[in-house]
């Protein structure tokens, strides 16, 4: 059986995959994702970086949170908070080399709480609603007029065959990281622990609430 840690490693390269992937930009009126420096970010029309900027973090948010929605709903899963814990600590990188500055954060707590929200938002929707979700956490943050052609955008990124995002349900389930055994994580940051805890009972608890 595979290390329970590479499998989380590989879950968090899903979710900049789906940040990085050209694929994903496109339905939503993009060439292709933005590759230049933060530098350069400085000479880039104001509408335009705040359109690239929330929907890099949105892309971001919602792969998370299909991941993080899909171990609150395996309960054979016996390192459910473990491996969200250290999900986070992938994504969100260390104090060394801190991967949330990537993604336009100005803080770690600012990108963990988007990460949260997004989990939150997302989990308490039908999974049919997923892209009307998507829809509106762009339009909260966007300070103009919501791009029309993001509404099929998300509509192809929750729908869509071609849609990486409409496979990773399955191919969690194929890599059989719910029926690990053991678990080989160990979570250095325990403020991710406290909130994969969180997260994971509030998930026991709107299912016994239903």
């Amino acid at each position: 059986m595979s290390s329970l840690d590479n499998q989380c490693r590989s879950a968090s390269m899903i979710v900049f995959h789906g940040v990085l992937d050209d694929a994903n930009w496109k339905p939503f009126g993009f060439r292709r994702r933005p590759r230049r420096g933060i530098f350069f970010n400085h000479f880039v029309p104001r509408k335009r970086l705040e359109k690239e900027t929330v929907l890099v973090q949105e892309l971001w948010g919602t792969f998370f949170a299909q991941i993080s929605y899909w171990i609150t709903q395996r309960r054979d899963f016996s390192f459910q908070v473990e491996f969200l814990a250290r999900l986070f600590e992938f994504c969100l990188g260390d104090d060394a080399s801190p991967l949330w500055p990537s993604i336009r954060f100005t803080s770690s707590s600012e990108a963990a709480e988007f990460l949260r929200d997004a989990h939150r938002d997302y989990f308490l929707a039908a999974p049919s609603d997923h892209a009307s979700v998507f829809i509106k956490r762009c339009g909260d943050r966007l300070a103009q007029d919501l791009p029309k052609v993001w509404m099929l955008g998300a509509a192809w990124l929750f729908a869509h065959p071609a849609s990486m995002l409409k496979h990773v349900g399955r191919a969690l389930d194929e890599s059989g990281v719910a029926e690990n055994p053991a678990s080989d994580i160990q979570v250095c940051n325990r403020k991710y622990f406290k909130l994969a805890q969180e997260l994971i009972g509030q998930g026991y608890g709107h299912e016994n609430a239903n």
